[in-house]
């Protein structure tokens, strides 16, 4: 654990996630397992940051339900910046399963819907977003106008968005 923590400091990332890996098991794998999940971080690397967060909310090390949906996400715009939006759409939905009370997973998933032409897709999803966490619609905002030109939806997106305005102002 030790020498893990030096080449922490030394900022040799590749032989403290190795050292850190040999610590699974033993009585410092929690706290081997938050540095992993802080190198996983640094390097953007969401897919093994996601693996770490799981093992840490199955372990009951706390609530990585927030943390594991960020990742997901992260994984999803990579996907889709690659026109996999199947393989993004799996991950955002995976993400909204596993923390519901999360707005980016919701909106990521709409921008996605709506940009695979399933605008009444997209329109349910940010529906549920103005129900489920309604401090996240002003951020989704003008996705919604988008969407809701596609359905027809203008006046219901005006109206729900106006009576959000009044309930929670924002910029």
């Amino acid at each position: 654990h030790g020498l893990a923590q030096d080449f922490l400091k030394a900022g040799l990332l590749d032989r403290a996630e190795e050292a850190l890996r040999r610590l699974e098991g033993s009585a410092y794998e929690a706290e081997a397992r938050l540095a992993l999940l802080a190198i996983y971080e640094r390097s953007r690397d969401w897919a093994q940051a996601a693996e770490i967060a799981r093992r840490m909310q199955t372990a009951n090390q706390g609530d990585f339900s927030g943390r594991l949906a960020h990742y997901l996400c992260e994984q999803a715009n990579e996907q889709a910046s690659h026109a996999q939006l199947d393989a993004a759409s799996q991950l955002l939905h995976e993400a909204v399963r596993i923390a519901p009370q999360t707005r980016r997973p919701r909106i990521e998933l709409a921008r996605i819907q709506h940009r695979r032409n399933q605008a009444q897709d997209a329109w349910n999803t940010l529906q549920e977003l103005a129900h489920t966490t309604p401090q996240g619609l002003p951020l989704a905002a003008p996705l919604m106008l988008e969407v809701a030109a596609a359905t027809g939806q203008q006046t219901a997106a005006e109206k729900l968005l106006r009576s959000r305005y009044a309930q929670m102002p924002s910029l």
